[in-house]
C-alpha cells in the first residue's frame, strides 16, 4: 500500500517487523507458489505461553510445543493458520472450470 501523504511516499506493510518473542528481524517464511512471500513464523522454539483458551478461529494454537508451529499464511483477503505439516508447501492443483 502506497501512501503519499509523506515525503518521499511510504510503502506500508513492506518493512519487516522484529519477531515480538525473539526480537530478531528474522522470520521463519513460508513462500508464495508465484513468488514472494505468503506467510510467517517465529524462529523461537519456546513454549508458548497460552496452550488454550483460544477464540475458535485460533484452535489450531493449542497445545504447540513451540512458537515456531504458529504458521500464519495469507490466503487473499483473509489470514490463516497452517500447521507444521502444510510449511513445505505445494501448490494447489489449478481450479477446473
Amino acid at each position: 500500500m502506497l501512501d503519499h501523504r509523506f515525503e518521499p511516499a511510504k510503502r506500508h506493510l513492506r518493512r519487516i517487523y522484529a519477531d515480538p518473542i525473539t526480537s530478531s528481524r528474522h522470520w521463519g517464511v513460508v513462500p508464495a507458489p508465484e513468488g514472494g512471500v505468503m506467510g510467517v513464523h517465529s524462529l523461537s522454539t519456546a513454549r508458548p505461553m497460552r496452550q488454550s483458551g483460544f477464540a475458535q478461529a485460533e484452535t489450531d494454537f493449542v497445545g504447540k510445543a513451540k512458537y515456531s508451529e504458529w504458521v500464519f499464511v495469507y490466503q487473499g483477503g483473509q489470514t490463516r493458520y497452517v500447521p507444521p505439516r502444510m510449511m513445505e508447501y505445494e501448490a494447489p492443483a489449478p481450479a477446473q472450470p
